[in-house]
Parts: structure tokens; sequence; C-alpha cells
């Protein structure tokens, strides 16, 4: 006697819903995409993407270390940059200004994809700034 085939019900093939950090997460990829695209810039960051960066910089802000809370284009989309995996970073608010602020005066390099700010004059701005 052959066991019966099993049987799969729909709620077994539904994935569990993401939790609300998550779905901010998502929300946050979607909102930067469509800036980008409205801005003529390439928008191809997925929310796995976006997860790896975060989950590289441990959910921290990559300038400071503090508590990220947004989401940082290393090259700006005015300067051409656009919202893909190798251009964005987290970011606290604070940090975010203050290289927005300053964009003009500071040179980003990029070397194997991670953003690095000269550290003199970073913490320069981030002094006067405080």
């Amino acid at each position: 006697m052959s066991e019966p085939d099993p049987i799969v019900t729909q709620s077994q093939l539904l994935l569990p819903a993401p939790g609300p950090a998550i779905m901010q997460e998502m929300k946050r990829v979607w909102r930067h995409n469509w800036r980008a695209l409205q801005k003529g810039q390439t928008a191809t960051l997925t929310i796995g993407e976006w997860l790896d960066v975060l989950n590289r910089h441990g959910w921290r802000c990559a300038h400071c270390g503090g508590p990220f809370e947004s989401m940082d284009h290393i090259r700006s989309l005015r300067r051409g940059g656009g919202t893909v995996a190798t251009n964005v970073v987290p970011s606290c608010l604070r940090c975010n200004s203050l290289r927005d602020q300053v964009e003009t005066a500071i040179e980003v390099v990029v070397v194997n994809r991670h953003s690095f700010v000269v550290k003199d004059l970073y913490a320069e701005l981030v002094m006067v700034n405080s």
C-alpha cells in the first residue's frame, strides 16, 4: 500500500509577512528608487541589496557609527549618483545633513564599494556643527 499524496494547504504556501522594520526598509528603498528615476538616474536597488548594506554596517551610521536613520547616497542624485547598492550607505540624520551641506567642500573617495570621508576635515565639520 502506498502512502497518500501529501496535501498542501494554501496557508503553507504563503510566506510569513515581513516585520515592521523590514516593511519600513522596503518603503525606503521604493522611495529612493522613485526619487532617482524622477531625476533621471539609475534606480536598481533591491530590498535584499539594501538589507545586505545594512547588515554590512551593523544597522549603524556608516560615517559616525551612531544609530542609522536614513539612506545616504555616496554620490548624490544631483551629482549623477544613482540608487544602486554600491552608492548607498546607512546614515544618521546629522551625518546625512552635514554631508549635504558641505558636499561641494569635501571629497568622497569610493574604494572597494565603501565611502571614506577625509577624516580630519570631517572631524572639523562635526566639531563646528556640534
